[in-house]
């Protein structure tokens, strides 16, 4: 049974000097990498980003995080401004980090002076795309361990 924990398998591991109980291990980085390959691209450069914490991976997940906001119209003829890329850029490290930011902080994140209730809609919209991407990956675990995939 594959579960988020199983993607830090993705990782190259030192050797231990300890000895090992023997045996095969429950689950296999080829399982891993199955699954994986299974995802859409984006969902599963999300969770290499997220959870085996391989931060090559962000360049990928802030390209969907645009590519979904030109999709949404938040552009001009095609490309975002600044104030996008950075609220998507907010966005990731928000949802990595796991903390909560002040208004100040998040606004001394992307340039600008003040933090309103505006910022909060447009960086609501951003992190509702980085919240697909997490149901992606969870929705092809789940289908993954039914046998589905």
């Amino acid at each position: 049974m594959i579960t988020l924990e199983s993607f830090k398998l993705l990782n190259p591991k030192v050797a231990r000097l300890e000895r090992g109980s023997g045996g095969t291990p429950e689950i296999t980085f080829q399982e891993v990498s199955d699954c994986l390959a299974a995802m859409n691209l984006p969902a599963a450069a999300w969770a290499r980003l997220k959870y085996a914490q391989q931060g090559m991976f962000s360049a990928n997940v802030l390209a969907y995080v645009a590519e979904r906001l030109i999709q949404d119209g938040e552009s001009e003829d095609g490309v975002l401004t600044q104030y996008w890329l950075s609220m998507a850029q907010l966005a990731v490290v928000f949802d990595l980090s796991q903390n909560q930011l002040t208004n100040r902080r998040k606004a001394k994140a992307i340039g600008i002076k003040w933090w309103t209730k505006n910022n909060e809609k447009h960086l609501s919209k951003c992190l509702f795309f980085v919240d697909q991407l997490d149901y992606e990956v969870r929705a092809s675990i789940s289908a993954w361990n039914r046998g589905d995939l």
